[in-house]
């Protein structure tokens, strides 16, 4: 027979091995916390920080969920330009309801900076009416190779699209100067904001076709209150038949440590026959085969 134990040391060990179940449920929670936003370098981890900023908010609401995944200097716009943590920390609004669907994904050559974008169904108030848009996430790589926000923005839209298939855009190859110092990495920043210049210079002088030049064959639109549109071939007749003339002035910009992805924002003023109107535009660029910078999302918020 067996060792009699009293009730208290029976009780002990309870406590005991229930102390440690739920110990060791903390730590695995935490580790696939962590391996949820881990960058591996893949346009498939990238993904999954996606899927995992959904996941957090339904668990904490919007206001921490966003905090928890962002950049100390990250950038939101509400509707200007301003610091994500702090404008989620003092927001008196929230909600669990945020639901995403990444619908295009890119990956720099470096792995350390990637864009996803795709339709948002949001709500600030439980059973409150459903707000319906296109969002912009702008994700870097800490020095810990977690993903983090640097920059998110919500384009308002009147209906969501549910999207069928992610389109995955991967670089064809790896190759790109590693040797790079704090002037030849601000020297490229630099460079994507003089581009940025030079469009709205451009625009000023001869107008949409403009957009010819510094437009990606199949750049997205996502101007807000509008459906979204993709091609040159569908945004500039778009501008035409709409009368609508663009004025824009980059703010800032940033960009991968391998310089293949980068992103301006800034202010820019839509005008028409009848009425002008001041946005807020943020601008997605790509270097192509030809070496040369392409905008493949233009977007606009109205202030």
């Amino acid at each position: 027979m067996g060792k009699k134990i009293s009730s208290t040391k029976a009780m002990k060990h309870v406590i005991f091995m229930k102390a440690k179940y739920w110990l060791c449920s903390l730590l695995l929670c935490c580790y696939a916390s962590a391996y949820s936003q881990k960058n591996k370098r893949t346009i498939a981890s990238l993904i999954k920080a996606d899927q995992y900023l959904q996941k957090t908010i339904a668990k904490k609401g919007i206001n921490k969920g966003f905090i928890k995944l962002s950049d100390i200097l990250a950038t939101t716009f509400k509707p200007n330009a301003v610091d994500l943590k702090s404008y989620y920390a003092n927001s008196p609004i929230d909600s669990n309801i945020y639901n995403l669907q990444p619908a295009v994904a890119y990956i720099a050559k470096s792995g350390d900076f990637g864009i996803t974008t795709g339709p948002y169904i949001d709500s600030r108030k439980q059973n409150a009416d459903l707000f319906y848009g296109n969002y912009i996430a702008v994700w870097r790589s800490n020095p810990q190779d977690i993903w983090k926000l640097v920059l998110h923005v919500n384009i308002p839209s009147p209906t969501f699209t549910l999207v069928e298939k992610i389109k995955l855009d991967v670089p064809n190859d790896e190759k790109y100067s590693r040797l790079l110092g704090p002037v030849k990495i601000q020297l490229r920043k630099d460079i994507v904001f003089s581009t940025d210049e030079l469009l709205g210079k451009s625009l000023s002088y001869i107008g949409n076709k403009s957009f010819l030049e510094y437009y990606s064959s199949n750049v997205k639109l996502l101007l807000a209150n509008n459906k979204v549109l993709e091609g040159v071939d569908e945004v500039i007749p778009f501008f035409n038949s709409q009368n609508i003339n663009i004025l824009c002035e980059p703010i800032n910009s940033n960009r991968a440590f391998s310089g293949d992805l980068a992103y301006t924002y800034g202010r820019a003023i839509l005008s028409t026959k009848n009425q002008k109107k001041i946005y807020n535009y943020i601008r997605i660029w790509q270097i192509q085969a030809d070496m040369k910078w392409y905008i493949i999302i233009d977007a606009y918020v109205p202030i």
